[in-house]
């Protein structure tokens, strides 16, 4: 229930702000809200997904700065933080703690850029669709996202420079970042809606027939990337966690949906200066979810910088609606969206045994309670991994 209270907590804060408190109103709320969502991701403790491969890590880490042991592949940006945290005797938790810090305050800068009138709203999207994966299991990726969702306001604002050197940052904690590189080009080009919904079906089609093209083409870039790229790729395609294609489900036809909802409502999305580039980010998400659908651990992870758009993308919309009831009814129907994308976790379902019961740090260490983090992360891979089994044998017949 702790993260269903959490939701409730910022649905309500979302729901004064589309009433249009004042704005010192909505600041002290948005405090309120991010400190929640910053010291849960921050305190956890053996709660979601990689922390203990993060373990690892920060055990195998050398307190010489030249020295890093057998984790040298790593990105330098995040093994910097961990470096220090050592050196200054501090733990895992404490990098824990600053990340989700970092990470909190650009999403903060982030809403306040592009979406001020509805940061409440898009805090709400973020915690409903993003958090969970990118603050609770990503940890290098999620601040390599945010740093890259902050340097989308210099594709706007031509600032070529300014953008390349935020991506440099970026890449130093996920490589990923780099994909960003060729948007500058591209996000802010005007796509018709004729265009998109072209491109959309030619993925669902693609997706459909279970048509094989991306894993060649995924080999053949990491191979040209480099070495760590290539032994990433391969590994992806041969893991039996990993390599798993993505099924029909609800989400094939709730993407599209999605689409026609952002080409019906464009002219209010376009009435915000960075409605366009938003736009056609979510567009790109769509490529990735229908076109990559051949390796979803990797098309996921890479969609998640183009996805995130959705977080500007309704308040867009809600905020540009002509009529109070047009605005409540499409915050009801956002409400139930944001609720159900991780209603696993949310409600506490088997899925979601690696979130719940929630473990805080330092409750956990003032109690001296024993961590069930192993067994319940051991049961969340073990459903995975049944579930993608059954997707490839659903996908061979």
């Amino acid at each position: 229930m702790y993260y269903l209270i959490i939701f409730f907590i910022l649905l309500a804060f979302a729901s004064l702000e589309c009433l249009n408190i004042n704005r010192t109103s909505q600041t002290i709320l948005l405090i309120i809200g991010a400190s929640i969502t910053c010291l849960t991701a921050g305190l956890r403790y053996e709660t979601g997904g990689d922390w203990d491969i993060y373990s690892t890590i920060f055990n195998e880490i050398h307190t010489s700065p030249i020295s890093f042991g057998r984790v040298a592949d790593l990105e330098i940006g995040y093994l910097t933080i961990n470096i220090i945290v050592k050196c200054l005797g501090g733990s895992l938790q404490t990098v824990y703690f600053i990340i989700s810090i970092v990470n909190t305050i650009l999403l903060m800068i982030c809403l306040e850029v592009y979406i001020p009138r509805r940061k409440l709203l898009g805090l709400l999207i973020y915690y409903s669709i993003f958090f969970f994966a990118l603050d609770m299991i990503y940890t290098r990726q999620s601040t390599s996202l945010l740093i890259c969702l902050y340097a989308v306001q210099y594709i706007k604002r031509r600032k070529l420079a300014k953008y390349i050197a935020l991506i440099a940052v970026a890449y130093l904690f996920h490589r990923m970042a780099l994909l960003m590189l060729p948007v500058y080009f591209i996000a802010d080009k005007h796509i018709s809606n004729k265009i998109a919904m072209i491109v959309t079906a030619i993925g669902m089609v693609i997706m459909g027939t279970n048509t094989d093209w991306f894993i060649p083409l995924y080999l053949k870039v990491s191979s040209m990337l480099g070495d760590v790229y290539y032994e990433k790729a391969l590994y992806y395609i041969s893991n039996e966690q990993f390599a798993v294609a993505r099924t029909i489900s609800i989400g094939f036809f709730l993407n599209a949906f999605l689409l026609v909802i952002f080409i019906w409502r464009r002219k209010d999305i376009e009435k915000n200066k960075y409605g366009n580039t938003f736009f056609n980010l979510y567009i790109a998400s769509l490529v990735i979810y229908y076109y990559f659908y051949e390796l979803i651990e990797v098309s996921m992870r890479i969609r998640f910088y183009f996805f995130i758009a959705i977080i500007f993308l309704f308040p867009m919309i809600v905020e540009n609606a002509k009529s109070i009831i047009n605005r409540i009814m499409l915050m009801i129907l956002l409400y139930a969206y944001s609720l159900a994308y991780n209603r696993h976790i949310m409600f506490e379902q088997p899925a979601g045994a690696a979130y719940n019961p929630y473990q805080n740090y330092l409750i956990y260490k003032i109690t001296g309670k024993k961590s069930t983090g192993t067994e319940r992360l051991n049961k969340s891979i073990s459903i995975t991994k049944e579930e993608r089994a059954e997707n490839n044998k659903e996908q061979d017949e």
